[in-house]
């Protein structure tokens, strides 16, 4: 039964499939859970921990964010923890060499507040960007007032997600405006929800690629 430290794991308790997280004195560790004994050397679990490092490296970023509170939002809600709920719905989307594997399959905005209408996504030559969408405030779980949040994935810096949860947009104005800051040829990864005016409550995100 192997285990492996990593100033990436900090704070981080419990268990994800056969994988345990927890305190070793004054290190953060995980370690295998097997069923039987197995070489913990081999390549393949080799790999599989490279993997969840590189998974739990860039959830780590979010821990820095607004975007904690999304996770932890939703993961109380399913009586579970924000990164546990993170791990399982985005640990496939990542790999062992540190990239993600599928952007359009990574969940950034996560929650049951009503999700937007028919929104779409347009650019000019400048980088602005401006979205458009249905209001559907008028859905059980949908308020007029409630705002709207973008997050930027550059191709350059995948790990590093830019959290714009100032705009002054609002999900019944039905249209909001942003530039974005990249050098040209770099692709943008786009995710967008809307959050209660406490933030207590959240969308599922939509995303788009430029």
């Amino acid at each position: 039964m192997a285990k492996h430290c990593n100033s990436l794991l900090r704070g981080l308790r419990g268990r994800i499939g056969n994988t345990i997280f927890y305190r070793n004195g004054d290190q953060d560790c995980i370690r295998s859970y097997p069923l039987e004994y197995h070489d913990a050397n081999t390549p393949e679990q080799q790999k599989n921990r490279a993997h969840l490092t590189v998974a739990l490296r860039f959830y780590q970023q979010l821990k820095e964010t607004l975007l904690k509170e999304v996770w932890k939002s939703e993961g109380h809600r399913l009586k579970t923890n924000g990164y546990a709920l993170f791990m399982k719905k985005n640990y496939h989307v990542f790999t062992p060499e540190g990239k993600i594997a599928d952007f359009s399959r990574l969940q950034i905005g996560i929650g049951r507040r009503q999700d937007v209408n028919n929104m779409t996504l347009s650019i000019d030559p400048q980088d602005k960007v401006t979205l458009q969408w249905d209001d559907n405030s008028g859905s059980p779980s949908a308020k007029a007032t409630d705002r709207l949040i973008v997050v930027v994935l550059y191709g350059n810096r995948s790990f590093t997600p830019v959290v714009l949860d100032k705009l002054p947009f609002l999900r019944e104005d039905e249209i909001a405006t942003f530039s974005l800051q990249r050098k040209k040829g770099i692709k943008a990864h786009i995710y967008c929800f809307f959050a209660s005016q406490d933030d207590k409550y959240f969308s599922n995100d939509k995303y788009f690629k430029l």
